[in-house]
């Protein structure tokens, strides 16, 4: 009885096994395009200076790292909106008052490059705004493409939290239901930073500073940034667990010693060059990237009055926001924001208000600025 049981058990494993394997969309000639600004580039999930031609960037390294041939669209311009990328052509007058970075100027299709007919995903992220027009502006950028089999993904970045920018967090339901599949990279950075999750065994110090620069300005996202944004990335299209996944080639992509020589004050003001060499830290990240991409974000009853905003007094309630299903091996839940220092700023910000009194609404709270960390983690 044992013995004809036995064949039955492996016909059974190996029917498994090719479910999973199917299960796994590969990305092998496949065609990517990242449309949207510097918050996905400076972090080097693209690399900057390859718009209009195809990239080798972060998300490039982690398709290469399985053996796939993925060609990848860049489409990214600082300072860009999601509405500069229709046949309208580039509508951000104001950024070419001087010579602009990399966009080929006023009026030009910022799409021209890209073979609208045959691409397989698409990766749209806003700018560092609270964009009232926020979704039409996303469905005139997937009007531009013709095939009906095109995904659309759309990347939430840091800014977009740590801003609370209403007009776009309280759409991400909507988005999931007409089919857009919500990639919150930010989300993981910002719920760590602000003590609404921890890793459990974790002995990093997370400071706003662990994810985003802090010499120029202090929004752009970092090199382990731009790695969570093409984990995240390559994860949600794939179908792939975010642990196990490379990262080795972080280091070629954005070189940490430049990096942190130009785009930090000092040494000690931040900690992720200690998070990428630690197999351990990047592991706990990684399993946290997947407890965050499966999340539920079509849940009508979080549509309406998930966050409220007053931008002019510069007063902020997201009373109603939470990190479910984020407890477990990846990532604690923590009731508390904390008082956290660097915390980013808009480079234009949107009251006078808030750019004398040196503060910035976070959560419930209003938190100074300008505290330094002095130490090297």
């Amino acid at each position: 009885m044992r013995k004809k049981l036995f064949p039955a058990v492996l016909i059974m494993a190996f029917m498994c096994v090719s479910l999973c394997a199917k299960s796994r969309l590969s990305l092998d000639g496949k065609k990517v395009v990242f449309i949207g600004n510097s918050f996905i580039y400076y972090g080097g999930c693209v690399q900057d200076g390859n718009q209009r031609h195809l990239d080798e960037g972060m998300f490039y390294q982690i398709c290469k790292s399985h053996g796939e041939h993925t060609e990848v669209y860049d489409c990214t311009y600082g300072g860009h909106y999601l509405r500069d990328f229709t046949k309208k052509g580039c509508l951000s007058q104001n950024l070419h008052k001087k010579v602009h970075h990399h966009c080929p100027g006023l009026g030009t299709y910022l799409l021209d490059s890209v073979p609208l007919n045959d691409i397989d995903a698409v990766f749209l992220s806003e700018a560092g705004a609270d964009n009232k027009l926020f979704m039409d502006d996303v469905k005139a950028v997937m009007r531009e493409f013709s095939n009906p089999k095109t995904k659309f993904y759309y990347l939430v970045h840091t800014y977009t939290y740590y801003r609370q920018h209403c007009n776009i967090l309280n759409r991400l339901p909507e988005l999931d239901r007409m089919g857009v599949t919500v990639v919150p990279w930010g989300e993981v950075a910002y719920d760590l930073t602000e003590g609404l999750a921890r890793l459990k065994g974790s002995k990093f110090d997370y400071q706003p500073t662990t994810f985003i620069k802090n010499n120029g300005d202090r929004h752009h996202p970092n090199p382990l940034s731009g790695y969570l944004t093409a984990l995240m990335a390559y994860c949600a299209l794939t179908g792939e667990s975010a642990v196990g996944q490379p990262y080795d080639f972080v280091e070629k992509v954005m070189p940490t010693k430049l990096f942190v020589a130009k785009h930090y004050k000092e040494c000690g003001d931040t900690n992720y060059p200690q998070i990428l060499a630690s197999k351990q830290e990047m592991r706990r990240l990684q399993k946290m990237v997947d407890k965050v991409l499966k999340k539920p974000r079509n849940n009508k009853s979080n549509e309406k009055t998930d966050i409220s905003c007053n931008y002019g007094s510069m007063r902020t309630s997201c009373a109603s926001r939470r990190m479910e299903g984020a407890v477990d091996s990846g990532a604690e839940l923590h009731g508390q924001s904390k008082h956290m220092a660097g915390v980013p700023q808009d480079s234009e910000p949107e009251s006078k208000a808030a750019a004398n009194d040196g503060t910035y609404c976070r959560g419930l709270q209003v938190l100074a600025v300008g505290k330094r960390r002095d130490d090297c983690v």
